[in-house]
């Protein structure tokens, strides 16, 4: 069964030298997948957590090396798929930029479509609790499946769930990624970035007709 880790980097707020907005997804396809990913997790958490007294791998963090040892590590282990969307932030509807939870579930529905309808079969999505409100999980959850079963046609059932990120080392992951992503829309710092080259599948730049212009 697929399960689709979920994080972002960035603020749906207005910050000038921070114009884009990224939600990451971490997809892993089987549980020997999984598995693998949480061994890695452990030596990670080991070499850059522990000496450090970090509870999680969070990318805000890590320093400059730290996070190129385990997006090496992470992309070397190649058990899993990278898709993510970046928003620019300049172009989204004013009203609907406005209303930062409603915004919030609107863009991870534009990236959770592309990412199921690669799948035939039952699927998870987990996020972080820090990144969405009890209230707003209700909302997210009835957004989703209301897409997919009216629009996107995908009949199968779809559990969306809230991790502790503390807990949860998909979530974790998925965050040093998308952090690399934000670094290189907002900064044009590419080396992280070119660094999970070769397992990303989709890259959505929202709105596409207008991005970056």
């Amino acid at each position: 069964m697929p399960v689709i880790y979920l994080d972002e980097s960035g603020a749906l707020n207005y910050k000038p030298k921070e114009r884009y907005f990224v939600i990451g997804a971490l997809i892993t396809e089987d549980e020997t997948h999984r598995k693998s990913l949480k061994n890695l997790h452990s030596r990670l958490f080991v070499n850059h957590c522990l000496p450090n007294g970090l509870d999680e791998l969070h990318a805000s963090s890590l320093n400059f090396c730290a996070k190129q040892d385990i997006l090496n590590r992470l992309n070397k282990l190649g058990c899993f798929r990278l898709d993510y969307l970046v928003a620019d932030k300049n172009h989204l509807i004013p009203s609907l930029f406005k209303e930062k939870n409603i915004c919030y579930n609107y863009l991870v529905g534009q990236l959770v479509k592309k990412c199921i309808l690669s799948y035939k079969e039952p699927l998870i999505i987990l996020l972080d609790n820090h990144s969405i409100k009890t209230t707003s999980l209700n909302s997210l959850k009835d957004y989703i499946l209301i897409e997919a079963r009216a629009h996107w046609r995908f009949d199968w059932p779809i559990s969306i769930e809230m991790c502790d990120s503390k807990k949860c080392k998909g979530i974790q992951l998925i965050g040093v990624v998308a952090n690399a992503i934000f670094a290189k829309y907002n900064y044009e710092a590419h080396h992280l970035y070119n660094l999970c080259e070769q397992n990303f599948r989709y890259r959505i730049r929202f709105p596409f007709e207008k991005f970056g212009k």
